[in-house]
C-alpha cells in the first residue's frame, strides 16, 4: 500500500514538474553588414521587413522572413546579447555605429533611455555589446520588431524579430 501510495505521487509529480518555467537563457546575435543575424557575420539578404520612415507601418515584408529563417525565437526572460562587429560600417568613414530600436508607432523608435542611448554601439570600439532581456509580462505569441535608427540605416534593411515563444 505504502508503495503504491509512492508511485501515485510521484506520478502526479511529473506533469507539475514538467510544468515549471525554464531558466532564462541568453541567446547572442550579431550586427554585421548593415544586418541582425544569428551567425557571425551576416548575410545581405538576412533582414525581416523594411519599414515604413513613419514607424507606422511596414512596406515590405521580406517573403525568406516569413519562413522564420530570421525571426530569433526567444522567451520571456532571456536576454538578447548583440555583438558588434561590422567591418563594413567600421570602414565608412561617416558610419557612427548601430542601434537596436523596438518599434513603438513612431519614427525614431524605442532605442533605451533617452539621456543614455543604452542600445547603441559605436563603430570602430571593438566588439561592443547591445542587452535586452525580454520581459516576464510579454505574451506568447508576440513579435518585437527592431531596427536600426541611426541614419536611417533600417531603409536598407537593418531590421530584425524576436518571436516570443
Amino acid at each position: 500500500m505504502r508503495r503504491r501510495l509512492g508511485l501515485c505521487l510521484l506520478a502526479l509529480a511529473i506533469p507539475i514538474a514538467g510544468s515549471l518555467p525554464s531558466h532564462a537563457a541568453t541567446v547572442n546575435l550579431t550586427i554585421s553588414n548593415f544586418r541582425y543575424c544569428p551567425g557571425d557575420s551576416c548575410l545581405p539578404f538576412e533582414f525581416v521587413y523594411v519599414r515604413n520612415p513613419t514607424g507606422n507601418g511596414l512596406i515590405h515584408k521580406n517573403a525568406l522572413a516569413a519562413t522564420i529563417i530570421f525571426r530569433t525565437e526567444v522567451h520571456p526572460g532571456d536576454t538578447i546579447v548583440w555583438t558588434y562587429n561590422d567591418a563594413i560600417c567600421d570602414a565608412i568613414a561617416g558610419c557612427p555605429g548601430h542601434a537596436v530600436c523596438f518599434e513603438n508607432l513612431t519614427p525614431e523608435g524605442d532605442c533605451g533611455a533617452p539621456a543614455i542611448p543604452s542600445r547603441f554601439a559605436a563603430a570602430r570600439s571593438g566588439p561592443v555589446t547591445i542587452t535586452y532581456t525580454v520581459p516576464a509580462s510579454t505574451p506568447r505569441g508576440t513579435l518585437l520588431r527592431y531596427f536600426c535608427n541611426v541614419n536611417d540605416h533600417y531603409v536598407f534593411g537593418m531590421t530584425g524579430a524576436l518571436l516570443v515563444k
